[in-house]
């Protein structure tokens, strides 16, 4: 009870970037966020290395792609570690409330989480300290995977 780590994923704009958008081939439209950045990839592993956390997917990949499918995807551009867990597509489409419900299904497991994600949206539910904001311009940084680690090791306060 209370001794594992778990690690909320997004993926646009954690695990890729500006940098590693893929463009339409027209050179314009919205283009698909399907390319991986390696490099935060890396950094993504090196929490994992570092604190034993499991990745929990809380994309919004998982409304339109399979886990099997996002976890293979990841792998190919690096990534050490399964993805056997996702958080439930709740009509909201809110990371920060499909967050909430997986953790209050889960409390018994938690001894620490951190939550990775772009939006600002999944603030505001019970676990702001928790929460890594990283740039859809840059992804995942040295400097947020830091703060991961250093949250990932302080135990959760159940409130």
């Amino acid at each position: 009870m209370f001794d594992e780590r778990f690690i909320f994923l997004d993926i646009d704009g954690v695990l890729n970037s500006m940098d590693t958008r893929h463009v339409p081939p027209c050179g314009y439209g919205e283009g698909t966020w399907d390319g991986i950045d390696h490099h935060c990839v890396h950094r993504l592993n090196k929490i994992i290395e570092e604190t034993g956390a499991k990745l929990v997917l809380s994309s919004s990949w998982k409304h339109y792609k399979p886990l099997e499918y996002c976890e293979k995807h990841l792998q190919r551009y690096g990534l050490n570690f399964p993805i056997k867990e996702r958080t439930r597509n709740l009509p909201t489409h809110n990371h920060g409330a499909e967050i909430l419900h997986w953790i209050t299904k889960n409390s018994w497991r938690i001894k620490s989480f951190v939550v990775l994600d772009d939006l600002r949206k999944v603030y505001g539910w019970g676990f702001d300290d928790r929460i890594v904001l990283t740039s859809d311009y840059t992804g995942l940084t040295s400097e947020n995977a830091k703060l991961a680690v250093e949250i990932l090791k302080t135990d959760w306060i159940r409130q």
